[in-house]
């Protein structure tokens, strides 16, 4: 009798004697290896539920310029946003600042307010670099899921 390679079960050929012992081996083995799958899948899934409520979003919208801030609304609360702005300036705020930076601008001041599901901010920059005409600026947003 040959047997399988991953967890040598019994492959009996016609001329092999078939015996008690090689089925009950044989259900123990499979029983052991349905069971630990079992054990890693449920473990997996409670870490997975451990992971948090945060879902990723992504967007972007085109500068108009036509103001010194800019409102946007996410389908869920916003927990932080992360945007491009022109030249390489970028923004990262988190729910809760009233304060942020223009990053890689030496200290620029960003005004950030929080509503339930959006963020508006206002860059006081002369060139208004979160709202540049034409450019596309890239969005990444921290969500919470639940709410």
């Amino acid at each position: 009798m040959t047997k399988t390679t991953n967890y040598q079960l019994p492959k009996w050929e016609k001329t092999d004697r078939i015996q008690m012992k090689d089925f009950n081996d044989m259900t123990a083995t499979l029983d052991t290896a349905l069971n630990a799958n079992a054990d890693a899948a449920a473990a997996a899934s409670a870490a997975v539920a451990l992971c948090g409520n945060c879902k990723i979003y992504c967007t972007s919208y085109t500068g108009n310029s036509s103001s010194k801030s800019t409102t946007m609304t996410f389908p869920h609360k916003p927990l932080a946003v992360m945007i491009s702005g022109r030249s390489g300036l970028s923004m990262l705020a988190w729910r809760g600042q009233s304060q942020s930076h223009l990053l890689e601008s030496g200290g620029t001041n960003v005004n950030v307010s929080w509503a339930d599901r959006s963020v508006t901010w206002a860059n006081g920059d002369i060139n208004n670099n979160l709202n540049y005409t034409g450019f596309t600026h890239q969005v990444i947003a921290l969500l919470d899921a639940e709410n």
